[in-house]
């Protein structure tokens, strides 16, 4: 009976399947039906979801698409795809990998049984560190794409595909595609398609790897000849010290500004910034294209450091790379405010300063003025939340917090102040020049400013938001406004 079934199944479907093929997908179905239950083997379980959904749509993709005479599976589960495409393409290579052992256990049954020469599984997860010689990948509902042209890219050799079985989402995973991957990859086909019989959305994503893979270790040698011109491994070195004051005195009386992260380290050398140092590991290593550049340029111009790893876990204990710059000047606030609004930064906590600036800079927001009791803009927390957006608005020292109503007054500069208890955000009109300041974390406002105050309106269940949270709300207000 299951035989008929799966016959009447891909003859339906426009696949019509010769004798050896119909044999091989019926004693698959059956093993499947005796073994899926006790061996955990897919959550499929009706006769007409098994064949629809594990075989022919496994073996459809191969109609649409060339499939690489030598291909790895990853994450095939019980041999999904790779078991009906090696069915129905017998000459081809397959390795299917999967590290589930009772899954495992059950492809080599059906390719000792079926006799499915060069076929073979590999019994383990594949990560970067993996070789495989192969000319393409295949995997379905794995993860993202970018994730998985990542995980490939250090054995997949220049011209190998990756083929992508995925559903009407695809779109996303395009978007979210990295540099790195980019730089690497290029999307070569798009197939769009409907399974047959439940009319089910899919898409095939074929990639080609368009360059050879480039892998940099940051290693001290120390005894050999090295191409790093700055290696440290001594605690009394000069730039280690001054790097370790920067942390245990802060970027205002250090001078120097610690900028931890591989995004942001991008983002601002793209800008021209000028660096002091870049820091890096021992034995840390990197794969993307655009970071290997930078650290290649920092090195030749001897900016670039290379540190012991209990030196760096001093500075930077997640191992992250870090830029070093010298601390950038803020001048001093005075009394004149431009167009629109300036924001008025009172929050000692540094995470919070930088997710103000981070939210400011999302809504257009380029002047910022800090009031004295504000952590510095350029602590690594702020600039970490900041996503670096600490570099790119204008700041100036402002007055203590308890002074900025007189000088506001003394200087006819219209304020708007964020509290509970102030007029409804909705029905206020914003002045064409204004200062927007948010209260701090359980004091609220001083209260000569709660005459300028606006409040957002809130369930009666919640006291309060957050002091950011509140801040990013009236920004969006704001922004949202017509401008005249």
């Amino acid at each position: 009976m299951s035989a008929e079934m799966i016959k009447k199944y891909f003859d339906g479907a426009d696949m019509p399947l010769n004798a050896k093929e119909l044999s091989g997908f019926t004693f698959l179905f059956s093993q499947y039906k005796k073994l899926n239950k006790e061996w955990d083997l897919s959550r499929l379980t009706k006769d007409e979801d098994i064949i629809i959904k594990h075989f022919i749509d496994s073996v459809l993709p191969s109609k649409l698409i060339k499939i690489p005479k030598k291909i790895l599976d990853i994450g095939t589960g019980p041999g999904f795809p790779g078991l009906p495409i090696k069915i129905t393409n017998p000459s081809i290579e397959i390795i299917l990998a999967e590290s589930r052992f009772r899954r495992v256990d059950f492809m080599n049954m059906i390719i000792k049984e079926l006799s499915l020469d060069k076929a073979v599984v590999y019994p383990h997860l594949v990560n970067e560190e993996c070789s495989f010689d192969v000319d393409g990948i295949i995997t379905r509902a794995f993860e993202s794409a970018n994730g998985t042209l990542l995980r490939v890219n250090s054995f997949l050799k220049k011209d190998g595909r990756i083929i992508l079985l995925k559903g009407p989402g695809a779109d996303d995973d395009i978007k979210d595609l990295s540099d790195e991957s980019l730089y690497y990859f290029e999307l070569e086909n798009d197939v769009k398609y409907k399974l047959p019989y439940i009319g089910h959305d899919r898409r095939i994503l074929v990639f080609r790897k368009t360059k050879e893979f480039k892998k940099t270790t940051y290693r001290i040698m120390m005894n050999e000849q090295s191409e790093f011109k700055n290696q440290i491994t001594s605690p009394d070195n000069k730039k280690f010290k001054d790097i370790k004051k920067a942390i245990e005195k802060g970027p205002s009386k250090s001078g120097l500004t610690i900028i931890p992260g591989k995004k942001i380290i991008k983002d601002l050398m793209k800008t021209g910034m000028e660096v002091k140092y870049l820091a890096l590991c021992d034995e840390s290593f990197e794969t993307d294209p655009d970071l290997i550049s930078i650290t290649e340029k920092l090195n030749e111009e001897s900016k670039l450091l290379i540190l012991k790893k209990s030196l760096f876990s001093e500075i930077e204990p997640s191992k992250m790379p870090f830029l070093v710059i010298d601390t950038p000047e803020i001048e001093q606030w005075n009394y004149k405010i431009s167009k629109g609004a300036t924001l008025v930064i009172p929050f000692q906590d540094p995470l919070n300063v930088g997710s103000a600036v981070r939210s400011a800079v999302s809504f257009g927001i380029t002047n910022i003025i800090l009031l004295q009791s504000a952590a510095s803009p350029y602590h690594p927390k702020s600039v970490r939340a900041s996503s670096g957006a600490v570099f790119s608005v204008n700041f100036f020292e402002g007055p203590q917090y308890e002074e900025i109503a007189s000088v506001c007054e003394e200087n006819s500069i219209p304020i708007v102040c964020l509290d509970k208890h102030g007029q409804n955000i909705r029905r206020f009109d914003f002045p064409e020049s204004f200062l927007l300041l948010s209260g701090i974390e359980g004091q609220g406002i001083p209260e000569d400013l709660k005459k300028y105050s606006v409040s957002i309106p809130i369930s009666e269940n919640i006291e309060s938001l957050n002091a950011y949270a509140a801040l990013s709300i009236a920004l969006y207000e704001y922004s949202s406004r017509p401008k005249s």
